[in-house]
């Protein structure tokens, strides 16, 4: 139920050769060192394979944490808050250097409909680059946040599915505090001031041929609009894991339904009739932050411009359906533990008319005799051994059998065979038109708050030593501009790049930046 991002690429970007700091003059190199391993590792993490990109990102968030702070203290002037305790520190741009060349390679949106190839966004403006490039090292520590929540949901579900049909309480909540951590950055980004100027144009023609037109906004990868949408879509994710570990039938469903496994799961434990109107009520919190972020994305597919992938507004809108049909499920729950099994048919009827009305993601609206069919292609691919990323909603949004509505369409086509005949045999009740019992849906209620971002600053023992001059040659190696030698504290870095860089050089994508300071670079 966690969307699966696609972490951006950057270009090199020597600040050293661009700025310079009168009070901390080692800032600007000690910055450029730990920018240079950033680039690196995110070029690392998209060329490993999918398999092994979860167990990379510990390290893309332990890099881009610790440049965190430089780059804030770097560009104090778009901050609300000071990042040093121990006074101003002074940063000049310097109009001697080479062109400045910024480019970032955005994931979050596509390129234009004029365009068919991956866009580039450059920027061109030393003042006001430094802001652009806060704003994406934000982006991409949050993306890697909602990775590692799908991660540790993964390998709980795989591990359910092998050992014990219930999942692992701590997995889950280990992966709802990274969402809330992920929301707090996307609330802290659309919060951000404008830059002082207007972003230089975006080209996405090739690094080396002009765009036809200026960009007047912030592109969408960084627009306030965007995270906003993705503060809703983590916070909706968040309220539905604390949903998600007491709710017993994913799980021990694809269990059942898996071909190498021997387990017999336990009968599900009924929930009384307090938990159940709680449970549902959270589901239908959830439903409303999802709905809040397809309304949003929706709103950013315009002409002319880079809309989000295709799959993130049908995600939101799978993600708002299969939370309101969930807290239906709930509803239906409660009812059949005390008897009314035609009542609870009836609320699974509408959990059938929600998740029906989801058609639109394959292209068209099915007939409720559809959902049986999504079961059964569900329970397919689960027999074949996708049953862990399946059940935890990890698989291609695009495809309505893999989205999080289709999963619950498994559990409630399940409930309502099983209610079906027990009906039938034994209780002959009336099942109510599921129109009379949805204006009863109760109010939604919170459970997760989104917490406040703290800004990182710099210690003020790293002040001290960035306050001192040094050798700056082992900076200028690893930005590509010079001999041997060492800069203060700086080895570990070194050492990393020279083992990513010896496993790369013959990886090289064949981009290549501009004239200057780009020259013979290789990104992303």
């Amino acid at each position: 139920m966690i969307y699966a991002f696609i972490l951006p690429t950057t270009s090199h970007l020597p600040i050293a050769q661009h700025y310079s700091s009168t009070s901390h003059p080692s800032l600007p190199f000690a910055a450029s060192t730990r920018r240079s391993v950033v680039r690196d590792v995110l070029k690392r993490h998209k060329r490993l394979p999918p398999s092994s990109q979860p167990a990379h990102l510990p390290v893309v968030l332990s890099v881009l944490t610790d440049y965190l702070p430089y780059i804030l203290a770097l560009s104090p002037s778009i901050l609300s808050s000071p990042t040093s305790t121990s006074g101003p520190i002074s940063i000049t741009t310097l109009t001697s250097a080479p062109p400045l060349i910024l480019e970032w390679r955005p994931t979050l949106t596509g390129p234009p409909p004029a365009l068919s190839h991956p866009l580039r966004l450059k920027f061109r403006d030393a003042s006001t680059a430094l802001a652009y490039e806060l704003r994406f090292i934000l982006s991409t520590i949050a993306c890697v946040h909602s990775l590692l929540a799908l991660s540790s949901l993964s390998s709980t579900t795989a591990s359910a599915a092998s050992s014990s049909p219930f999942p692992d309480a701590s997995a889950y909540q280990r992966a709802t505090k990274h969402l809330l951590t992920a929301a707090s950055l996307h609330t802290y980004l659309a919060s951000l001031p404008p830059p002082s100027s207007p972003p230089p144009p975006a080209a996405a023609s090739s690094p080396s041929k002009a765009p036809s037109e200026s960009q007047t906004t912030l592109p969408t990868d960084i627009s306030p609009t965007l995270h906003t949408a993705l503060r809703h879509l983590s916070h909706a994710c968040a309220t539905l894991l604390t949903v998600a570990k007491d709710d017993p039938y994913p799980i021990p469903l694809t269990t059942l339904q898996t071909a190498t496994s021997h387990l017999i799961p336990t009968p599900a434990p009924i929930p009384s009739a307090i938990r159940a109107h709680l449970l549902a009520r959270l589901c239908l919190a959830s439903s409303t932050h999802a709905s809040n972020a397809h309304a949003l994305l929706s709103s950013l597919q315009r002409p002319q411009s880079a809309p989000p992938p295709a799959s993130l507004p049908l995600y939101a809108r799978s993600l708002a359906t299969a939370a309101r049909a969930r807290a239906c499920r709930f509803l239906a729950i409660d009812c059949e533990r005390t008897g009314e099994v035609g009542k609870a048919l009836g609320w699974l009827g509408g959990a059938r008319f929600y998740l029906n009305d989801h058609g639109s993601c394959s292209g068209g609206r099915p007939s409720i005799a559809g959902l049986g069919r999504t079961k059964d292609k569900l329970m397919g691919r689960i027999k074949s051994g996708g049953g862990a990323d399946v059940t935890a909603g990890t698989a291609d949004p695009n495809d309505r059998s893999h989205s999080p509505a289709a999963v619950e369409a498994m559990v409630v086509e399940s409930l309502r065979e099983k209610w079906t005949r027990a009906n039938d045999a034994i209780f002959v009740q009336t099942i109510p038109p599921p129109e009379s019992l949805l204006g009863s849906l109760p109010e939604g209620r919170e459970v997760c708050s989104v917490p406040k971002w703290e800004v990182p600053c710099l210690s003020a023992e790293t002040l001290r030593e960035l306050q001192l001059g040094g050798d700056h040659d082992g900076v200028r190696d690893l930005d590509g501009g010079g001999g041997g030698g060492g800069g203060g504290g700086t080895g570990g870095y070194q050492d990393v790049l020279r083992g990513n860089q010896g496993d790369d050089s013959s990886e090289d994508d064949g981009d290549t930046g501009d004239a200057g300071n780009e020259a013979g670079a290789s990104y992303f």
